[in-house]
Parts: C-alpha cells; structure tokens; sequence
C-alpha cells in the first residue's frame, strides 16, 4: 500500500488530494469545527493542504503532530504549553493519515501506535481519515488499543456508516 501511495504521479496526487479536500470541506462534519489536527503529508499520503488553508483563513486553530512530545501543536506557534491542543477536544476535528483503513473505520498506521495513543486522549473529537480511495479495504485485522475513525475521507468517496449520524452529531452539538 505504501509503494501505491508513492507511485501516484505528482499531477495525479495534486488532483485527488484537492478532491479528497473540497469532499471534507463540503462534509456535514466540517461545520466549521473549533479546531482541526492535520499532518504534514510524507511518503506519499494525500495532502491535507486544501484543507489546513480553509481552516486557517477562516481563523481556526490548526494543530499538527509533534511526536517528539506526544502532543498535537499549534501549527506555526511556539513549542510551549500554550500551543498545545487543549484536553477536551470538543470540537475538534482530526485528519488522520493511515496506511490504510477499512469499512469500519479500522486504521492500520505506521506500527508505532503514536496516533491511536494520542486520539484515545480526545474522545470527543470527530476522526476522519484521509486517504486515496485504493486505501480503503473491507476489513483489516483490529487490536483492542486501536482507534477508529468516524469516518475515512478520498477523492472519490466518503466512507463509514457513522457518515450521516456524526452530521447530525456535530450540527446539533
């Protein structure tokens, strides 16, 4: 799945990212939310960018993964305690990059269990994968730590049986 991601010819990943993010902008779950986790795309994942630029011109607070510290900061703000993502997570909306993820919001990373250790801190955030659709398999094997997604988001598709219920969730919220 990896050599996939990273197969897809630039002008081809620029194309389907820019889908994948008006699809996610356009969700009944972007409403707007009171802060939205990103990433910074690397070995080939989907960028986010469209994503994190309509957040950032709208003046959300947008954070980005510091593993270094095992938190979520503020993307472009200091490295100190104010700029870490606040404990609740209400409101917030988190990008998630994977490997690949299935129909039941199951995500298989990276092995490290960075992301289902930090997300399992916010259980009140809305968690969208993000991720070309060739990603998106039936079923993958599930550990009991891990943490699925409320949803997985690619350019071609919206994916998870909670897609109708968390936009009522976060209109009525």
């Amino acid at each position: 799945m990896r050599r996939a991601r990273r197969g897809v010819p630039a002008a081809d990943a620029a194309r389907r990212a820019a889908a994948a993010c008006a699809r996610l902008v356009d969700s009944p779950w972007y409403a707007p939310p009171r802060g939205l986790v990103t990433y910074v795309a690397c070995d080939g994942e989907i960028d986010p960018d469209g994503v994190t630029r309509v957040a950032l011109d709208a003046g959300i607070a947008v954070y980005v993964p510091a593993t270094a510290s095992g938190d979520f900061v503020l993307l472009g703000g200091p490295t100190d305690k104010s700029s870490v993502l606040p404990p609740d997570g209400d409101g917030v909306l988190f990008v998630v990059p994977g490997v690949a993820f299935d129909l039941r919001g199951t995500r298989l990373g990276r092995g490290g269990g960075w992301y289902d250790q930090a997300l399992a801190r916010y259980p009140r955030g809305v968690r969208v994968g993000f991720a070309y659709d060739f990603q998106v398999v039936t079923q993958l094997p599930e550990a009991s730590w891990d943490v699925r997604m409320h949803a997985v988001v690619t350019d071609a598709r919206l994916v998870g049986e909670a897609t109708a219920s968390l936009g009522q969730r976060r209109t009525t919220s």
